[in-house]
């Protein structure tokens, strides 16, 4: 089971597999193929990954995920 964050493109798959990097992040740019950006400890590091593939494949006016840091 898969837990969805509130930010496109991340997941936490923590209460299946109980690891140290429970966040995930993918981006499927354009509609191609989805691009798996790793396994990050909390989920802002997945947030910033995922913006930064944004902005590096052309695709932030479309993609890119906005967060607030508290």
């Amino acid at each position: 089971m898969k837990l969805t964050s509130k930010y496109k493109g991340i997941t936490n798959v923590n209460s299946v597999t109980k690891v140290d990097k429970p966040w995930r992040a993918e981006i499927n740019p354009h509609g191609g193929y989805v691009r798996q950006l790793g396994s990050f400890r909390t989920e802002e590091e997945a947030v910033d990954a995922y913006n930064e593939a944004a902005i590096n494949l052309g695709a932030e006016t479309h993609f890119f995920t906005r967060v607030e840091y508290v």
